[in-house]
């Protein structure tokens, strides 16, 4: 999905423990349309998209965990991400994001396979 993503409070159904997800709004680009992304916090994904969103990161960062600079609280990123329902889903607004395939719209060739 392209999407317009931006931090989100909304923890919902499966996504509850705010401690343990990162939500992300994920606005299509023409901004009609929107569902809300979860990642797990601690992870590398939901590092690099807490990043990019202007997410502070978590103290004590896995190792080898590369830090890009970090963009202001509030910021709103341009990415393409991957998406699936999780399994016994409790709402049609609520996906995971399992994967990260650009910080861009814009996909290579080979990229998103």
């Amino acid at each position: 999905m392209r999407a317009i993503a931006s931090e989100s409070s909304c923890y919902n159904y499966e996504f509850s423990e705010n401690w343990c997800w990162l939500a992300v709004k994920l606005r299509s680009p023409d901004g009609l349309n929107n569902v809300t992304g979860y990642v797990e916090r601690n992870s590398v994904l939901g590092i690099a998209l807490a990043n990019l969103i202007g997410v502070p990161l978590p103290q004590n960062l896995p190792d080898g965990t590369p830090i890009p600079a970090l963009k202001l609280p509030g910021s709103k990123a341009l990415d393409t991400v991957r998406l699936a329902f999780p399994n016994m889903a409790q709402s049609d607004h609520c996906v995971k994001i399992t994967e990260l395939l650009a910080d861009r719209w814009l996909l290579f060739p080979k990229e998103g396979k």
